[in-house]
């Protein structure tokens, strides 16, 4: 009986002694694997390094949290820029910064961009409003203060603003512009404009043709 007693003793402290070295093994295979792949992911604004993280679900989720933020404060449907680049490396611990250090530094670097339609004339963007409702506005008003001062047989002058259409873009809110705004803009120096001396007969409607304008 002692006997058994014993050996049952003996063998308590032998799988105890098994599971210990088991967990220390375990730990020190843990601690191997880190050091040896170490993958983490570098976040980079334009080309520079704005910090790196263990896991790319927490980038996806910062990402995420900032859009949904500006998107409530504007009123409208918010992007990140597309200068954000994600890149697998490999890093020491010590060097992981948390999602919420990381949530801060691109609010500082990177531009929340709304939709937008860019007045486009001669094919440059020359000011961007709100939506095609608003580009066509800008247009028609163009036209038509063009027509107001230059559409009868009298006028000796006309100023004729060529290739003018509107595209969807994207910009930073701040660039959007009121209907008055933009069309102040394009009066005021916004783009070149063609001086045309008026001929007998002619009209808006026939210079616009002449130069092809829209």
């Amino acid at each position: 009986m002692k006997r058994m007693k014993s050996f049952l003793k003996n063998k308590r402290k032998t799988v105890g002694v098994a599971m210990a070295t088991a967990v220390l093994l375990s730990s020190t295979i843990g601690v191997a694997v880190y050091q040896e792949n170490g993958k983490a992911y570098e976040v980079k604004v334009d080309k520079e390094v704005v910090g790196v993280v263990g896991s790319k679900s927490s980038i996806d989720r910062v990402l995420e949290s900032i859009e949904d933020e500006k998107s409530m404060e504007y009123k409208k449907e918010v992007v990140l820029d597309e200068g954000i680049e994600i890149e697998e490396v490999k890093a020491e611990k010590s060097e992981l910064i948390k999602p919420e250090e990381l949530k801060s530094k691109l609010e500082e670097k990177v531009a929340a961009l709304v939709d937008a339609f860019d007045i486009v004339i001669e094919g440059e963007a020359v000011v961007s409003v709100s939506s095609q409702e608003e580009a066509d506005k800008v247009m028609e008003s163009l036209k038509s203060r063009n027509m107001e001062k230059y559409g009868t047989e009298n006028t000796k002058e006309a100023k004729i603003v060529q290739n003018m259409e509107s595209k969807a873009s994207k910009v930073e809110i701040g660039q959007l512009k009121k209907v008055e705004e933009a069309v102040e803009i394009i009066e005021t120096g916004g783009v070149e404009v063609i001086e045309h001396e008026m001929k007998p007969g002619e009209n808006f409607w026939t210079i616009s043709k002449e130069y092809n304008t829209t």
